[in-house]
């Protein structure tokens, strides 16, 4: 049986089957509980890089190289511009060193095992960890035959990542006895979307042969196919496409976390580790559960994820109801959190500014069933003028939903990321800045309530590196009119350096609740807050944001915090509307 970390335990629940139960009451943003295979509660643990990185990562640590994280990354260097004045910060191409600099959290590269050549370690410590766990049982052999097989029939030779997860399984006895812990959904269609019985059997038996084990064998084809498909049921992406971390990680404990569409708890990883957090206050016998889809999702978007995927009907309270994420923020018990976030407007929360919500709309449901498909697709970007045609057609698209003042809905939400986007491009770094703000008081808080949320700590870092971007004068070139004077009343004013300290104390404060010390995104925004403080002349400025961070409850601090961040973010979002209509119409 895998084995849960302290303060949980199983119990039968009527409907849910094993279920996971606080044995203590956990509040908003910590951390319930690891999952690894290693410490007091070890369960065996699958983690691999994805085919696509694998010779960028260390196939044990699963640290990526320097060059993987600078090429995926937001990193750069910041200078003060000399013609800018003292308000503004541009970025500047690194020197090239004599000695490349490693990003803290990265390694500096990583080498391939002399007799498969296929995965890849950081150190010979890393490199001997895998043997021991599974490389020397048998995973070197089989890929060395892969490889071979690979140059005979000219085909990649690097295995695709869920056969290289299921021969990991299957080389490990103690990971193939916690796997029949694993639900299955036996005697249920088990293929995934898109994949065929026949093309799960292709991956069974490639991975079979491959380790020297008969196809002939029904015993050894039967067990291929059931692990296979509990890995289909089980497995997480551990995806963080800004820092190059994806592939598969299989934990048997982990998968006993039930699912709701209003989770009170989510998971992130790093490195071979999965952690589990609380998403809001947990108290003592409450069941742990999170979400195995996108919670922005509609309910026939949810529905049919988890019924193709995990081969269950959700009945939460939210499926049950239809409730949209403006709904489902209302219900959210921690809000007062937010009143030392970006979003400081409690009210605002608990009574969102919108016209309708979506479940008394049967005519706004359909109108986003009708433009998901467009308005979601990835921009093609050839250039800028092509960006500015497919973002006047997906505005114009969400016109329903803008008229009901519904922008945490996709896939307007989606449309609003896009045009920040597209400003970037344009090198008219204001319009994107403004539309970052708009996302941060009117989207993203609805969406995840919660301030330490991932995908809200993304936002406050993209702000600060949208602000070291260039100046932001340059926004106002080709503009005339009140627009204009706005955008260049609130660049002259703005101090952009402070801001940018400011929001990445907010950054590094709230990513170990996000996802972990560990989180590369910490490590950058540290490295950002070091180069500012190094700008020459802000020794007074540098001052006042230290007293800050010593005291950040004191009224007159709270004062400052106003002025310099929240006061300019509000006034941003206030034209952010006005910047979209005037560049891709009303």
């Amino acid at each position: 049986m895998p084995t849960l970390p302290p303060d949980l335990r199983l119990r039968r629940s009527p409907g849910r089957g094993r279920a996971v139960i606080a044995t203590r009451a956990f509040s908003a943003g910590s951390t319930i509980g690891e999952f690894s295979d290693q410490g007091p509660s070890a369960t065996p643990t699958v983690a691999v890089p994805d085919s696509h990185h694998i010779s960028e990562t260390c196939s044990h640590c699963l640290k990526v190289t320097a060059s993987l994280l600078n090429s995926l990354s937001y990193s750069s260097t910041l200078n003060l511009d000399p013609n800018a004045g003292s308000s503004s910060i541009t970025t500047s191409p690194s020197p090239s060193p004599s000695a490349p600099v490693v990003p803290r959290g990265a390694v500096a590269s990583v080498r391939a095992c002399t007799a498969c050549r296929i995965t890849y370690y950081c150190s010979t410590a890393c490199q001997r960890a895998s043997w021991d766990l599974v490389h020397g049982r048998g995973e070197c052999k089989a890929y060395k035959r892969a490889r071979i097989q690979a140059a005979k029939e000219g085909c990649p030779a690097v295995p695709p990542t869920p056969v290289r997860t299921l021969m990991q399984v299957l080389l490990r006895p103690e990971m193939l006895e916690a796997a029949y812990e694993m639900e299955g959904h036996e005697g249920q269609d088990r293929t995934a979307p898109g994949t065929s019985v026949l093309e799960m059997m292709l991956q069974v038996r490639a991975a079979l042969d491959w380790l020297g084990r008969s196809t002939r064998d029904e015993e050894n084809v039967a067990v291929g196919m059931d692990v296979t498909c509990k890995l289909q049921v089980n497995s997480f992406n551990r995806k963080d496409a800004d820092f190059g971390q994806s592939g598969m990680y299989v934990n048997p404990a982990l998968a006993m976390v039930n699912h709701s569409c209003i989770p009170n708890a989510y998971v992130s990883f790093t490195g071979r580790k999965a952690i589990l957090h609380a998403y809001q206050d947990i108290k003592k016998g409450e069941e742990i559960t999170i979400s195995y889809t996108e919670h922005d999702c509609s309910r026939p978007q949810r529905q049919h994820h988890l019924k193709t995927h995990y081969y269950f009907d959700c009945e939460c309270l939210r499926c049950k109801e239809d409730l949209d994420v403006y709904q489902v923020c209302q219900m959210y018990p921690n809000l007062e959190l937010n009143s030392f976030s970006i979003m400081r407007d409690i009210d605002k929360l608990r009574n969102p500014p919108v016209k309708q919500f979506l479940n008394s709309s049967k005519a706004l449901q359909r109108n986003i069933e009708e433009i998901y498909p467009i308005c979601m697709a990835e921009l093609q970007i050839p250039d800028a003028t092509a960006m500015r045609k497919q973002l006047r057609q997906r505005w114009k698209l969400c016109a329903q939903l803008r008229n009901a003042g519904l922008y945490a809905i996709e896939p307007l939400n989606r449309v609003l990321r896009d045009a920040g986007l597209y400003f970037v491009i344009k090198g008219k770094f204001a319009h994107a800045f403004a539309i970052e703000c708009f996302r941060a008081l009117n989207s993203e808080p609805y969406i995840a309530p919660a301030p330490f949320f991932a995908t809200r700590v993304q936002r406050m870092f993209m702000m600060t590196k949208i602000l070291t971007s260039g100046p932001f004068s340059a926004s106002t070139e080709g503009s005339s009119g009140e627009l204009a004077t706005k955008i260049s009343r609130f660049s002259n004013k703005i101090d952009q350096p402070t801001m940018c300290q400011m929001l990445l104390l907010g950054v590094i404060y709230h990513c170990p609740a996000a996802k972990s010390d560990e989180w590369q995104l910490r490590y950058q925004a540290l490295d950002m807050l070091d180069d500012l403080k190094s700008l020459a002349g802000r020794e007074t400025e540098n001052a006042l944001v230290d007293t800050f961070t010593k005291n950040p409850n004191d009224p007159e601090q709270r004062r400052f915090f106003n002025t310099t961040v929240l006061e300019p973010i509000e006034e941003a979002a206030g034209f952010a509307l006005e910047i979209i209509n005037a560049e891709f119409g009303a």
